[in-house]
C-alpha cells in the first residue's frame, strides 16, 4: 500500500517515468537483493535520461519550426528564378 502512494505522489510531482521504473522494479524478483542505493540511483538514471531525450527532441522539433519558414521560401525564391 506504502508503494502505490508512493507511485502516485511520484506521478503527481510528474516524475512519471520514475513511478512507473519503480513499479516495475517492485513486481519484479531479480530487483529484491539490490540494495537501495543501487534501485535508487537507477530510478534517477531512468528520469534523467528521459528528460534529457525529451529537452533534445523539443529542441530539434523548435529548430525545425523556427528555420522551416526561411527554408521553405528559399526554395519558394530558386523555383520562381527558374
Amino acid at each position: 500500500m506504502l508503494s502505490n502512494e508512493t507511485v502516485r505522489k511520484l506521478h503527481e510531482m510528474r516524475l512519471s517515468v520514475m513511478a512507473e521504473t519503480f513499479s516495475a522494479q517492485l513486481e519484479d524478483v531479480q530487483f529484491r537483493p539490490v540494495a537501495f542505493e543501487d534501485r535508487f540511483a537507477m530510478l534517477v538514471d531512468v528520469e534523467w535520461s528521459a528528460r534529457k531525450s525529451n529537452r533534445l527532441l523539443a529542441s530539434s522539433v523548435m529548430l525545425v519550426t523556427l528555420t522551416l519558414p526561411h527554408v521553405s521560401r528559399a526554395l519558394s525564391t530558386i523555383r520562381n528564378k527558374s
